[in-house]
Formats: C-alpha cells, structure tokens, sequence
C-alpha cells in the first residue's frame, strides 16, 4: 500500500532529479556497467566466450539504452522535462529571427499591457480589498425615501444615537465625512487644509491607534474651540516633527476655531478613499447642534456582528426606520433605510465606465491575437519540411503540438514582460487623461496585476498558437516530398491566413466603430448649445471664510448666520473685477452652470402640499444681480420654500420668498433657479442675489471679442 508520506516523498525525489541530471546520469551509467560487467564475468564462468559473453549479459539487462530510459522515467518528471526540452529549443529557433520577434512581441505587449493597464485600476478600486480589518463585514447605512428608493443619502447626525439603542445587528456604528478643504492661518499667510469630520469611535472602529497621544472625546467639540488628530505628514512638514506638539494649538481661518492638538495617526493612514488627510477634528452627535435633525453631510459605517448577514441588517434597520417615523414624523415620514458594503458604498461607481473600457482593451488584444496567428501560421509553412521529418522519425501529433505552443508561450511571456513595462506608463497616462478621482493614487502593479498578466499572456500563447499548432502537428510527409502536391495543401492553408485576416479586420472595425462613436459623442457633448454665449467668458473660483469676520455661528445650534460684510465684499470685488480694462461685465454664481447646484424639495404658493418625500426637487443656485434677460423654453415660478444647507461645521439655514423667476428649462430631472442671457441679450451674467452661506462662488469677466484677457 503507497502511503502518503511515500507519494510526497517520490513526487520530491522526482523534481529533485531535474536538477541532479548530469550527476545520475553518471550514477546510472556506473551502476549499469557494473551489472553488466558481473554478468558478463558470470557468462565467462560459465564457458561462453568474450563476444558471447557480452552479448548474453546485454539481453538479458534488456539493452543499455532501453534500460537507461525506463530507469530516467521512474526517477524524474517526462512531462515535464519534454516541456523544458522543447522550450529551450524554442528560444534557439526563435533566436534566429529576431525580426519576426520584435514584431510578434511587441503587437502582444501593446494588447497585453491595455489590459493589464485597465485592470490595474480595477483591481486598485472593484477588486482589492479595503485595508481595514474585518472590511468585510463593514456596511454603509443610506438613508432613502420609500417612494424613490434608488435616491440615497446621509441620515441625520443624531439619528446614529437611536441606532446604537435600538439594533442588535452591529457591533459599532461611526460617523465620518469626506475629505474636505478649508484655511488654515500661518505666520506665512493662509495654505489649504484637507480635514475630515469623525466620531471618535472611528479610529476604533478601523482598529488604529495614534503613534502618539490619544484619540479626541466627542465633548471636546465646542463652538470655538477642539481638539484634534494629526496626521504624520502633516506633523513632519507644518511641525518639524516636533517631539513635544501635544497640547499645541493652531487656528483654522476658515471656521475661526482653535484647535489643540491631542494625537498623531500613524504615517499612511488616510481613510476612505486614500486622499490625504491633514487632521481629524471630532464630532458629537448628542450635541444640541444637531437635535433638528437636518444635518445629512456624515456618513454612518457599521460592523456588523459576527454570522450576522447584511439581509437580516436590512430586517431590522426597517424596523427601526418605522419606529423613528413615528417618533420623528417632520423628518422620517416616509424615510427607509439602506444598506450597502462598504467597498461598494466607495468604489461602485467605477463599474460603469471600467468594464466597458476593459472590454474595448480586450478586443484590442484579440485584434494583436489574430495578428499573430497570421504571422505564425506564415512561419510555419517554411518549416513544413521539419516537421514532416519529426513525424516521420515517430514523433505524434501530441509531440509537435507541444513544441509549437512552447513556442507560442515563450512570445507570449516575452510579450506579456514587455506588456508590464508598458503598463507603468500607462497608469500614468490613464490619470492624467481621467483626472483626479478616488484612490486614484493607490493604482499600482501589485501582485495580482502580475498574477493577471501572468494569466492573459498564457492564454494568449493558446489563441494564438492553436490554429499554426493544429495544421502543423499533422504533416503528411508523403505529400511535402513529393512533387506536384503543393498547390493542393497550400490552397487549404491559404484559406486559413484569409480566415485569420477576415476575424483581424472585423475585430478592428467593431473596435474602431465602438471609438468613432465615442469620439463623436464627446465631440457632440462639446458643442451642445448650453444656452448662453461662452465665448470670451473666464472664471475663476473665491472662497470666503465661513467664521470670523464673515460669518457667526447663532449659539446654541449648529446654524452660521452672513455678516454684512459677506455682500459688501461681492459688490467691491465685482466693481473692481468690471473696472478692469477690456472687460464687458462680471457676475458671480455658487456653481458653475451644469457642473454645480444645491437640490432641494420645494411646494408652490397657492397649490396644496405634499409630502416631503414626494415633493419635486429642484437644482438651486444663488447669482449675482445683473441686466434683465430672457432665455428660451422660459417658464415663471411663484413659491416660497425654506432652504437647509449642511456644511462641515454646521447648518446654514435660509428661508426665502422666489416669487416669478425667470427660468431656462433644461433636460433634466433637476430644474435650475437662474436666469441665463441669449446672444441678443447684453453681454452679463446671471440674475439674483449670491447666497454668502456657502462661503465660495464662481465670479465670470466676459472680455470683449478683441479685447486682451486680464
């Protein structure tokens, strides 16, 4: 009986003759002489002479060289040896025509490297796994109308309280916020800031630690004052690593709020979508700030318990939506609540516009694979010659298969190395085409992008190599050496180059009609008519402090309040901006036309209510005061509505009266709330009064159509 220990034991002895050959073939050859030489001692014994000696002590070893190869097959690995064999013979051969190399390995490594490329980003945004623990079981909690359940967003800051009550799915539940940009005042002036709002369970719950310090208590969140974490870089390149920075304090010039450094996160660390990050600031969800329950700006992520399943989270996170809509009528009618994995909260997007493009870089290798059959398929017809002869000498078909697919895999390996090589660049050339975009920094050749190139290139040696190997391994060697059969055969193999060409060039159309289309739709996109004359038209974006001088947080709630200063700053700066020599006017708006609005429900005067989550909703934006125009498709509106924006340090609040805005209807769902000029109308920009809450606009400076830009 083979035991087990006996099969692993031979399967290593068999792999460790690969690399002892010359050696046991040494070994062997003594051992068999030496049998050999006993018998034939024996034979001479016996009375037979020398001659017949010999010859008797050799039949009945069974032959030298018969003896020799069974004994090399029960030692070693055939297979694997006749593959190694026919590799090394594959580079030889292919070694002496380094032109028709070049050709077959660079049309693969541009294939190659496109689909590794892609795939790199795939693998950085769909396919590796967050670097957190137990990521797997992390969710994001949306909340979403029960009318229109694919409308998803934030919950209220303090509905986190009644969740960490009342459910029994989620070991921890976390606030945090995006990566947000602010002002931060200096001995050298103001420099951005990148900061992000959390819990201070958060660091907890993705199990890190500060290198140094502690992590920030939810009541250290005061009007004008916190504390906050640092992050590592942010210590080294504003602090000079200073040993003894705990307890130091710096100003935010944005929010007018000192904060007091606590602790330093480990360098790296940069949750969620691996932007950097300069500090942590905390936040408190019990703080009367937020006991309104209007603030959706932070996004919840929880844990979920052990063999908890995400379904039945979703059972009781819809229990509970149910007892806060009754509790809290004005702001849960009618809300449900979704859950969503983490990793597809933060990179789902990505699917869309990935796939899609991972499918045109396939066709393009399908395109270098039928571009390669060709060429090999020509290739072979100059060695048929060869391979009429091995098959004459006893080699089956098996046999030649396996040396022109050796053949194949060595292109195709050389291909896909030199594919790598080439997809370096093209993660650089793929962001700056794609722009910025989350975790666009963490694209890289990690293992399982070599593991994928390793994959693609195999598999292309088989496409590739299947149709030469196929007519190649069966020669008829009667008909290569006899005269007045070539025109036969070669009419067969003719038609399969033409075959081969015909897939090639159809592959290459579909591919070049998928591009042509989305070239043109780009190119239509750029010359859609927006609806106002955009020639001679600059921007540039401001954005104001939302503390201090400009504006003052009301006490007791999470609501700012615009100083007069807000107004009179606008006014000077588009005075001044109009003055410029060679500018026509100059206007301001919160967002730029297409690219930017605030969305909100909105009811008309005069008609009866609905329900919050079946009102319409409506893009908004706030524009400076300018000349009267008219837009085409102009519809005028009466209503009043009360406007609620959530920014990172609080609520700005706004209740205002629109009464007959002209509006410019657009195709979409989203209906925006400014007026646009036509090319007949005087050349100035929109029509209303800014909204200074925001604390940042767009100011435009039409410029004549000779004058000189300033």
């Amino acid at each position: 009986m083979v035991t087990p220990i006996y099969s692993v034991r031979s399967a290593f002895l068999r792999l460790a003759s690969l690399f002892r050959k010359q050696q046991l073939d040494r070994e062997l050859s003594d051992e068999l002489e030496s049998h050999l030489q006993f018998h034939t001692e024996e034979n001479l014994r016996n009375g037979l002479p020398l001659e017949q000696a010999r010859r008797d002590a050799l039949l009945k070893l069974g032959g030298v060289q018969n003896t020799t190869e069974k004994v090399r097959d029960q030692r070693g690995l055939p297979l694997l040896e006749s593959i190694l064999q026919d590799l090394r013979f594959a580079c030889r051969m292919l070694f002496k025509s380094p032109g028709f190399v070049a050709v077959v390995v660079f049309s693969l490594a541009l294939g190659i490297g496109a689909n590794s490329t892609i795939f790199s980003v795939m693998n950085a945004l769909l396919y590796r796994p967050l670097p957190y623990p137990q990521a797997d079981r992390m969710v994001v909690i949306w909340e979403a109308p029960l009318a229109r359940p694919e409308e998803r967003q934030p919950p209220p800051i303090a509905e986190i309280l009644d969740w960490q009550k009342q459910n029994h799915v989620f070991e921890d539940i976390a606030l945090t916020s995006g990566t947000e940009s602010s002002l931060l005042s200096g001995a050298n002036g103001s420099e951005t800031i990148r900061i992000q709002d959390v819990t201070p369970n958060f660091f907890n719950f993705l199990d890190v630690k500060p290198i140094r310090g502690r992590i920030f208590a939810a009541d250290e969140m005061q009007e004008l004052t916190q504390t906050v974490v640092i992050s590592h870089s942010f210590w080294a390149t504003h602090f000079h690593s200073d040993p003894d920075i705990l307890g130091k304090t710096f100003a935010n010039r944005n929010t007018g709020i000192v904060s007091t450094v606590v602790g330093i996160m480990p360098p790296g660390f940069a949750p969620f979508y691996g932007d950097p990050v300069d500090f942590w600031q905390p936040i408190n969800p019990a703080s009367p700030r937020y006991a309104a329950r209007q603030d959706h700006w932070l996004m919840p992520v929880a844990l979920l318990k052990p063999h908890v399943t995400i379904g039945q989270a979703q059972t009781e996170m819809e229990v509970i939506a149910r007892r806060l809509e009754h509790a809290y009528p004005e702001t849960n009618k009618g809300i449900g609540k979704k859950l969503q994995p983490l990793h597809e909260a933060l990179f789902g997007w990505a699917r869309q516009s990935l796939y899609p493009l991972f499918g045109a870089v396939t066709f393009v290798l399908l395109i270098a694979c039928a571009n390669v059959a060709n060429l090999l398929q020509s290739r072979t017809e100059t060695r048929r010659r060869e391979y009429a002869m091995r098959a004459s000498l006893g080699a089956d078909r098996r046999r030649l298969m396996q040396q022109l697919f050796a053949e194949s895999t060595v292109l195709a390996l050389l291909g896909g190395a030199l594919g790598i090589l080439l997809s370096y660049w093209g993660i650089q050339i793929f962001r700056s085409f794609a722009g910025e975009f989350p975790s666009s920094q963490s694209i890289n050749i990690d293992a399982r992008v070599l593991f994928f190139t390793l994959a693609i290139s195999l598999l292309t040696a088989f496409v590739f190599g299947l149709i030469p190997a196929l007519q190649a391994s069966d020669p008829n060697p009667n008909e290569v050496l006899r005269e007045g059969s070539h025109w036969t055969s070669g009419a067969s193999r003719s038609l399969t180059r033409h075959a081969l060409a015909v897939c090639e060039v159809a592959m290459a159309m579909v591919l070049l009609i998928c591009a042509g289309l989305t070239i043109n739709s780009v190119l239509r996109l750029q010359q859609v008519d927006p609806g106002f004359d955009t020639h001679n038209l600059l921007t540039l974006r401001i954005r104001l402090p939302e503390g201090g001088n400009y504006m003052q947080r009301v006490p007791g709630g999470d609501m700012e309040r615009a100083s007069p200063r807000v107004t009179a700053f606008y006014q000077q700066l588009l005075e001044r901006v109009a003055a410029l020599p060679g500018v026509e006017s100059a206007g301001s708006i919160t967002g730029l036309p297409m690219h930017f609005s605030e969305e909100y429900s909105f009811s008309i005067l005069g008609h009866p209510s609905s329900l919050p989550d079946q009102r319409p909703r409506a893009g908004y934006n706030e524009v400076s005061a300018s000349s009267p125009t008219k837009t085409r498709s102009a519809a005028k509106f009466s209503f009043a509505t009360t406007l609620t924006r959530s920014t990172k340090n609080g609520l700005a609040k706004s209740s205002a009266s629109l009464g007959m805005l002209s509006t410019g209807v657009w195709s979409s769902p989203l209906l925006p709330l400014f007026t646009l000029p036509t090319s007949n109308s005087p050349p100035s920009i929109l029509a209303a009064l800014l909204w200074p809450t925001f604390g940042r606009s767009w100011q435009f400076a039409r410029l004549p159509a000779r004058g000189r830009k300033t």
